[in-house]
């Protein structure tokens, strides 16, 4: 993605941070190679009972690298539900991938319209369903008994968003 990116055509950009518990540390010319190498920040962190002290740092820098794609997109994700570090943790790595591109067709907000989402069983969000405005023939579709899966290619035709989605209600845990 990053080799392709070069074209033009979309941006990838791919980052790393790592945080080390203090105790144990990484030599010198450990760091800089990995920040030479992998281009990752390292930092140190006290691990055990200040634990979430780690994750305000990990959201912050969550927040400062996953970068919304304009000015009014999406915020950093929500790390809430990750179970991420434990008491025995001395070590963690945390990775950010952002993807921006156009779509080979458009969605025109005219054809947008309101609907219910399941969200899971007994519960549902009122949200809005995008709808093409100049027909489906741009994006490629395939339903079985359990899964639903859309294709919807970027501009150049060498990448596109692939959407699973469960036919059933309860049906993530199986999709997953």
């Amino acid at each position: 993605l990053a080799a392709d990116a070069e074209s033009g055509r979309y941006r990838f950009e791919l980052r790393h941070a790592i945080w080390v518990d203090r105790r144990f540390g990484f030599r010198p010319e450990y760091r800089s190679r990995i920040r030479g190498e992998l281009g990752a920040e390292v930092n140190d962190a006290e691990f055990g009972p200040e634990a979430d002290r780690i994750d305000r740092a990990v959201d912050a820098w969550m927040a400062r690298t996953v970068r919304p794609a304009t000015p009014a997109g999406n915020a950093a994700p929500d790390r809430g539900a990750m179970n991420v570090v434990g008491p025995g943790s001395v070590f963690l790595v945390a990775s950010a991938a952002r993807f921006s591109a156009q779509w080979a067709g458009w969605f025109d907000e005219s054809s947008t319209g309101d609907g219910v989402f399941h969200v899971s069983e007994g519960v549902t969000a009122k949200v809005s369903f995008m709808r093409p405005s100049h027909g489906y023939g741009w994006y490629g579709y395939h339903e079985t008994a359990e899964l639903q899966v859309l294709s919807l290619p970027y501009d150049g035709g060498t990448t596109a968003m692939l959407v699973l989605l469960p036919t059933k209600r309860d049906g993530l845990a199986a999709l997953e």
